[in-house]
């Protein structure tokens, strides 16, 4: 069970990663990932996505150089904020399922230690 702990809550870290960058404004879509996907597979596509956003709000950045653009930058600020709201109830959803594992971990634990003499 000790290593089992450790990677179902790598894969639902690397799980929620991947829906809430997944809809991140103007980088596109992300396919969900396979439903029996390992906890790596998913970690290497959350990780692929980290890096596919970062490189957009940097590209987008860089580009406000080359054309500053109020009207585009105001739109895109509008965008971000209503994504930022929009995923606030994966955040709560995320803090439960956690807080139930690691409530569920803690009683495991609490069963399998022998106290000692």
């Amino acid at each position: 069970m000790t290593t089992i702990l450790p990677l179902s809550l790598i894969g639902t870290i690397a799980g929620f990663l991947l829906l809430i960058l997944g809809q991140f404004p103007g980088v596109g879509a992300a396919a969900p990932p396979p439903e029996n996907a390992s906890p790596d597979e998913m970690v290497r596509q959350a990780a692929e996505r980290l890096g596919s956003v970062f490189t957009f709000v940097v590209d987008d950045v860089v580009s406000y150089q080359k054309d500053p653009d109020y009207d585009r930058a105001e739109y895109n600020r509008q965008a971000v904020s209503i994504y930022a709201i929009s995923i606030l109830p994966e955040f709560q959803n995320f803090a439960n399922e956690m807080r139930g594992r690691l409530d569920q971990a803690t009683k495991d634990y609490q069963n399998e230690t022998v106290p000692e003499p």
